[in-house]
């Protein structure tokens, strides 16, 4: 006989299909908001950071310009926020002074990052400054992310806000002003840091040198592969300059003339040697009661702007001296009057001297060539 039947206990049922009881759904949805809840916490400054190094970049250098062009130069620093602060006693062409207003900014644009393969977040921001007489240059501010900016600043700094310039004549701060300002002359081509902007050289005594540079647009800052500048403070003599120093070598050549010496002294550039071969072969020496005169003087070139500053005039057509004395003949003990030509051929420096001066110096063999 067959007991009563087992019925299994019913499941319990949901509305559909492959649905989940409410306390696991709720425990999922609460795990699912802590998850985008720490990973937007996580990502809060990376998206700052983001937010901030793809922001304001090309605002920060035109301010940065802006303010160089106010000849604020602290200012400027402020802006820039370089990475070392420069020595603004040291590297004169920092000074405000040397600054102009005339220039302006008109293309900036961002270039890129110019070292992708580079860990550090770095970009340029291409410029083109054009100064007052319409001459313009295109060049690049270097600029890196920084990524704890002060507060209402972009996260960006200009690690190196000046360009390297060599001076090419650096005796030219004699008689030449930059920007209207005067600098203290070098002894050699030194390398200089300048700002961003329009340097153009002016002379200290127009009457005597005019400059003869157009403006040297400087339209980079702090990236390497811009180069080194150069400011060659090229100038030229007018001509009542040459006057003057045609004055001060006929006078220098005068005095030469006053001398009874063999070498007459200072700048003098002629000599006669003792003994003396003539052009009979004989061989005179113990010379006395010399007297020397300028027979002509010599006619010199246009002068030349020298490498170091200076001015080089050198002779075109040689002029002529003449020495009169005695002499007695070496070989034979007789006495003789003499009477001998000097071609004078030589190359004088000329330096102005503001104001209204100039000094002639000879350059020359030493000892001065013979008669």
């Amino acid at each position: 006989m067959s007991g009563p039947a087992v019925v299994p206990a019913p499941m319990p049922s949901f509305a559909k299909s492959g649905s989940r009881p409410p306390y696991v759904l709720l425990a999922l949805t609460l795990t699912a908001w802590v998850v985008v809840l720490v990973l937007a916490i996580g990502a809060f400054p990376a998206i700052s950071f983001y937010r901030a190094t793809h922001d304001g970049t090309v605002p920060l250098v035109t301010s940065f310009l802006d303010a160089l062009r106010r000849k604020d130069v602290a200012g400027a620093l402020r802006i820039a926020r370089p990475t070392t602060q420069p020595d603004l006693k040291r590297e004169q062409f920092l000074d405000k002074g040397f600054l102009r207003t005339d220039w302006k900014v008109t293309s900036a644009v961002e270039a890129g990052d110019p070292f992708p393969q580079n860990q550090t977040v770095e970009r340029l921001v291409r410029i083109k400054i054009t100064a007052a007489d319409g001459t313009s240059s295109t060049g690049s501010i270097y600029l890196v992310a920084d990524p704890h900016p002060p507060v209402g600043q972009p996260g960006w700094r200009i690690p190196v806000p000046y360009a390297q310039v060599t001076l090419d004549s650096p005796q030219a701060f004699e008689y030449l002003t930059l920007n209207g300002k005067r600098a203290t002359s070098v002894p050699g081509p030194t390398l200089f840091q300048v700002f961003p902007g329009s340097y153009v050289p002016q002379s200290l005594e127009p009457s005597m040198v005019t400059s003869a540079d157009p403006p040297l647009i400087v339209a980079t800052a702090g990236y390497s592969g811009a180069g080194v500048a150069t400011l060659p403070m090229e100038a030229t003599l007018t001509p009542a300059a040459s006057h003057l120093y045609e004055q001060q070598i006929r006078t220098q050549l005068n005095i030469c003339v006053r001398s009874s010496a063999l070498a007459p002294q200072p700048n003098c550039p002629f000599r006669l040697n003792d003994p003396t071969t003539f052009r009979d072969g004989t061989l005179i020496g113990h010379f006395s009661a010399l007297r020397w005169k300028i027979n002509s003087f010599p006619a010199l070139g246009d002068p030349v702007h020298a490498p170091d500053g200076s001015f080089i005039v050198d002779t075109t057509t040689p002029g002529e001296a003449q020495v009169d004395g005695q002499g007695v003949g070496v070989n034979n003990g007789d006495q003789y009057g003499i009477t001998v030509p000097c071609e004078i051929t030589a190359r004088y420096l000329v330096m102005p001297a503001p104001p209204n001066a100039l000094t002639v110096t000879l350059e020359q063999e030493n000892p001065a060539p013979a008669c």
